[in-house]
């Protein structure tokens, strides 16, 4: 190994764990040198992290939370699989449909 950097080392570090055996260190450091790194997901827009930012948020067309009111609410059916219809980052006012 050449001459690397503290950061570069921990990444490498992270990337040979993904192998799950140290026996496999040459092959994983050939394949990180071959450019290969380990891909993390982006959740910044998931219906999850969108409802824990909104102010207001709908649920085919019905208020699932509102940070202002008293309104009547509704829960989020067990096991529904969210998708996000809209979004306003400057209202903070978010559409969710169930799949």
């Amino acid at each position: 190994m050449g001459r690397y950097s503290r950061k570069d080392m921990i990444e490498f570090a992270n990337f040979a764990k993904s192998y799950q055996s140290p026996r496999k260190a040459e092959d994983a450091y050939q394949a990180y040198l071959k450019g290969a790194r380990l891909v993390k997901p982006d959740f910044s827009n998931s219906p999850v992290r969108l409802l824990q930012q909104a102010n207001i948020c709908y649920l085919n067309g019905k208020i699932l939370k509102n940070r202002y009111g008293n309104e009547e609410t509704i829960s989020i059916p067990y096991g529904a699989k969210l998708s996000v219809e809209s979004w306003d980052n400057d209202k903070k006012i978010l559409h969710l449909t169930t799949k």
